[in-house]
């Protein structure tokens, strides 16, 4: 009877460490995973766009909200719409773009989204601008 009990009480104890051991290595790879980003946004107008072939992916607006103000990860004033489909489809970039101009042309007030975990040369990516009056 005492080899069965024994038996018994160290397949009990493997059984429990290994579930303690598993929930150990789970607990740790939430603790150690990097900061979630995150998706902000700002109410801004636009001071100056900037089109190119080769750099920022393609394009760009200068905020006079800075991102960085509600994004600490991002650089300042400057976000990037991955015109050269990067983050996003061309026509999407494109689009967003086509906003940006908009928005400086008439000087009305955007909502411009920002994903800090998506960035180009260091300036994040903006994946919606909304256009106010």
């Amino acid at each position: 009877m005492t080899g069965i009990s024994t038996m018994l009480v160290r397949r009990f104890w493997d059984k429990t460490m290994s579930k303690f051991r598993a929930a150990i290595i789970i607990l740790a790879a939430c603790l150690s995973t990097p900061s979630q980003a995150e998706v902000a946004f700002v109410y801004t107008k636009v001071n100056k766009i900037l089109a190119t072939e080769q750099d920022f992916g393609g394009c760009m607006i200068q905020l006079t909200n800075s991102p960085q103000s509600v994004l600490p990860n991002c650089k300042p004033n400057w976000v990037t719409l991955s015109c050269d489909g990067t983050f996003m489809s061309i026509p999407t970039a494109q689009r967003l773009f086509e906003q940006a101009q908009l928005g400086w042309l008439l000087g009305n007030t955007l909502t411009v989204y920002i994903d800090d975990s998506r960035t180009i040369n260091g300036y994040c990516v903006a994946n919606r601008i909304d256009l106010t009056k």
